[in-house]
């Protein structure tokens, strides 16, 4: 059965805007967790977008969906990584995101 949402291109830019934003978001959970040293609420948020991403995947190009859902899938399955490496694949997953975006 096929759930396929068609969105405008203004509609598909203001959802990636706001998946920017819970992306970039990812980064205060880590911090959070790190002052209390826990850090189950960071991999389930990471799990979380993830499968938002799984769920809407088939309406957004194939190769940067594909990165994307990956760095994702790798950050919520690894072991606790350094800020600057949690930081730097934020980042980088933002810049995916932005080239999925309709000019």
């Amino acid at each position: 059965m096929d759930y396929k949402i068609e969105l405008s291109d203004v509609e598909l830019n203001n959802y990636l805007d706001k998946l920017i934003n819970r992306t970039f978001a990812i980064l205060g959970v880590y911090e959070d967790c790190s002052l209390i040293d826990a850090y189950e609420n960071y991999y389930t948020y990471v799990e979380r977008l993830a499968l938002e991403l799984k769920g809407c995947g088939l309406s957004l190009d194939k190769n940067d969906f594909l990165s994307l859902y990956n760095v994702l899938i790798g950050m919520a399955n690894s072991d606790i990584m350094a800020h600057k490496k949690v930081k730097s694949l934020v980042f980088y997953c933002i810049s995916v995101i932005k080239k999925m975006k309709v000019i």
